[in-house]
């Protein structure tokens, strides 16, 4: 059975990743094809996106992406769910739901 997400996608918004379920991930792109004079742009705002996310939910992402294009069997479940839960036990959780409250730009730290 296939991810249910696409790993592109879950590079977007990478808190998403557990609320997808498969008839979502149904509807998602899958890829795009970008107008060749709007792509620099298109591939900066992409990377921005990427790097304005904590960098342990950059981490948390990059492994459960990888476990999720396994094979189910061969899946590190335990794995993903620790990583997941190093997000939600950071400071940088704490960042992120203070500046979203306060309607300003959190400051990551990676701790």
């Amino acid at each position: 059975m296939p991810a249910p997400f696409s790993p592109s996608s879950a590079w977007r918004s990478p808190g998403r990743i557990a609320r997808l379920t498969s008839r979502l991930a149904a509807k998602l792109p899958k890829n795009r094809v970008i107008p060749r004079a709007e792509f620099d742009a298109y591939v900066d705002d992409y990377a921005n996106t990427i790097a304005g996310n904590a960098p342990l939910t950059i981490k948390a992402v990059k492994v459960v992406v990888k476990e999720c294009l396994k094979d189910d069997a061969d899946r590190d479940h335990d794995l993903c769910a620790a990583v997941v839960d190093d997000c939600f036990k950071s400071e940088d959780y704490v960042e992120g739901r203070r500046a979203f409250m306060e309607k300003r730009k959190a400051e990551f730290k990676g701790k």
